[in-house]
């Protein structure tokens, strides 16, 4: 991460390597915060629909919406009378395989709520790789960002 405080306002972009965060001179520590927090939001918004909705299709299981929420303890969690799933906005910083198998675990939670035979048998069904996406969850440091992440690997 770079900080660059020489703008008249916040921007954020990708660049090689890393993110450069531009704020006022005098930026506040939250205003810092706030800007990366909604920039991080939209791209993991750019990303998240077409993933959804891919998955929705791979297991054949259809919720209502996936929305993004900050969970400082959860990678995703469902509503399953509302049919509705959040994903944690710390995704993001992480490879394209871990939101693919969260999205998919909390798919299959709208049909079996606990985590069953059953249960892990779908999940294996509709995403074989699960184990390695669940150990990259816990292995890579939060903030984790490399080319090949999220964001893709434009400049």
């Amino acid at each position: 991460m770079q900080i660059n405080l020489s703008g008249n306002k916040y921007t954020v972009e990708k660049k090689p390597n890393r993110i450069v965060l531009t704020a006022p001179e005098g930026a506040t520590t939250e205003g810092k915060e706030q800007a990366l927090t909604e920039w991080y939001r939209t791209e993991l918004k750019r990303v998240l629909k077409p993933v959804f909705d891919d998955c929705k299709t791979r297991t054949g299981i259809d919720a209502e919406e996936v929305r993004i929420k900050k969970m400082k303890t959860r990678w995703g969690t469902c509503n399953i009378e509302k049919r509705r799933i959040w994903v944690n906005l710390q995704l993001v910083k992480k490879p394209p395989e871990c939101l693919e198998y969260i999205i998919i675990h909390e798919l299959v939670h709208l049909i079996e709520s606990t985590h069953t035979n059953r249960f892990s048998a779908l999940v294996e069904e509709h995403c074989p790789t699960w184990k390695d996406a669940k150990k990259l969850l816990t292995e890579l440091p939060l903030d984790y960002i490399e080319k090949g992440d999220i964001f893709g690997d434009e400049e």
